[in-house]
């Protein structure tokens, strides 16, 4: 519960800091002069290099262990947020969040199996980290908006790599590891991948690309600033609505989680999240109500997806089953924002969300073709 707790406490830190200028991260790159294209193929770069150090990641998490590629990688955080705040043009600064981008690649599957080791209840466990990241969500976007009052946007990425040197320092002294000096030095088999497994990582592929038009995509910050002429700080405070209701709603999720199916969970989910974002992008644009709906069904998604796949591999195997299943969904679907620069810019606003809900609805498809729940559930060691 140790892990669970310093988990917590310290993503909550790091995102609120995080989310303080990612929204306005397009914006920046704007202001930089990157152009509208420019910032769709900056934005698959980004969404790639988030996923290529998963595999990697994932062989030194069970190799080195799951904490010091957790602090490792938060170190780097600290680097990319200072790189940025000194960048003068588009290129150095995307260079630098790519660095960012790398760093989370790497600590991904080490998290999801530090998380996932740490607690036999584990909707509850991604349940409660869930709530802290969403949670940061929410005050990121508010502390945001209180100074860039008193500043601009490189002040925030500069307070950014601070929080992310605090949060190193926090995670060294209080994460305990999960994995023993003889899990890391087992010979370990090849990952096995049958055909239930095929299914759920082909659904996998097509979840990432839908979300890669929407959260994880620039899309929703550029329809609130184009489409709806909102401000920055108009922004900034429309997705702490957001956090607010999706980190209320993780804890709840979480719990039911523990007793549903999650492969038939994610399935429902990553298929009815983006049609919401699309209906109300094009029905309900004035109904901040529906954006929100979508995106507590995308959290729901995000903590049905690591237990299901985290019950595909043995624990000595985890790291590098998580990094494998990562990378190759993740990076596949990185491509997605690519596809939107094959449209005509006036269809541009809702062509990503339109692309989404196709996509949503194939990754439903292949998961519930898969039958469900894994049946035999490796056994922890």
């Amino acid at each position: 519960m140790k892990n669970i707790i310093t988990l917590t406490i310290t993503i909550n830190i790091l995102v609120c800091s995080l989310f303080s200028w990612y929204f306005l991260l397009p914006v920046y790159l704007k202001t930089l002069g990157a152009s509208e294209k420019v910032i769709n193929i900056a934005y698959f770069l980004f969404n790639l290099t988030f996923y290529i150090g998963q595999i990697p990641g994932g062989v030194l998490s069970d190799k080195l262990g799951r904490k010091p590629v957790i602090v490792a990688t938060t170190l780097l955080y600290a680097l990319s947020g200072y790189g940025m705040y000194l960048s003068s043009n588009w290129l150095e600064a995307s260079i630098f969040y790519s660095l960012a981008c790398i760093s989370s690649s790497v600590q991904l599957p080490a998290i999801y199996a530090m998380i996932f080791e740490s607690q036999k209840r584990r909707g509850f466990s991604f349940g409660m980290t869930s709530f802290s990241y969403n949670l940061g969500i929410a005050l990121g976007p508010l502390l945001g908006a209180f100074l860039i009052k008193k500043g601009n946007i490189r002040d925030l990425l500069l307070l950014y790599s601070v929080t992310a040197l605090i949060v190193s320092i926090l995670r060294l002294t209080f994460l305990e590891e999960t994995l023993s000096r003889q899990q890391k030095l087992k010979e370990k088999d090849k990952i096995k991948i049958g055909r239930q497994e095929l299914l759920i990582l082909t659904g996998g592929i097509f979840f990432f690309l839908s979300v890669s038009l929407t959260i994880n995509g620039p899309y929703i910050s550029l329809f609130l600033k184009e489409g709806l002429s909102l401000s920055e700080q108009e922004i900034n405070l429309t997705f702490t609505k957001i956090g607010i209701a999706t980190a209320l709603t993780c804890l709840v999720l979480g719990k039911i989680i523990d007793f549903v199916d999650s492969a038939k969970t994610w399935a429902i989910t990553s298929f009815l999240h983006p049609l919401t974002l699309f209906l109300w992008s094009y029905y309900f644009k004035l109904s901040m109500g529906i954006l929100i709906i979508s995106c507590i069904l995308a959290e729901a998604a995000y903590i049905a997806h690591p237990i299901l796949v985290s019950r595909m591999f043995p624990k000595e195997q985890r790291g590098k089953g998580l990094g494998f299943f990562g990378f190759i969904t993740g990076s596949i679907g990185s491509v997605s924002p690519l596809l939107v620069n094959l449209f005509d810019d006036k269809k541009s606003l809702y062509t990503p969300f339109v692309l989404a809900t196709l996509f949503g609805f194939l990754s439903f498809w292949f998961i519930i073709k898969s039958g469900g729940g894994l049946k035999n559930e490796p056994q922890q060691k």
